[in-house]
């Protein structure tokens, strides 16, 4: 689970610089800066255990059924 984070330390690292001119220009809080951030990341974070359940949701084996496959993207997508 921690190999998903990392993408986000080392763009961060490129970031940094340029945040922390606009903080201290009073631009913005850190808060702003972590919603947009989630907000432009959020389809990556829903696409791709939507990509991995359609992959491997069939070829386990499970049931055909609406409400098992959501339960699946559920437990897939928090994990992301």
């Amino acid at each position: 689970m921690f190999l998903n984070f990392l993408p986000t330390v080392i763009v961060f690292q490129g970031e940094k610089p340029i945040y922390v001119r606009e903080r201290d220009s009073g631009l913005y809080h850190i808060w702003i800066y972590a919603t947009t951030k989630l907000f432009a990341e959020m389809p990556i974070y829903l696409i791709v255990p939507l990509v991995l359940n359609l992959m491997l949701y069939f070829v386990v084996g499970y049931l055909d059924k609406f409400s098992t496959f959501a339960a699946f993207y559920l437990i897939l997508m928090l994990m992301v």
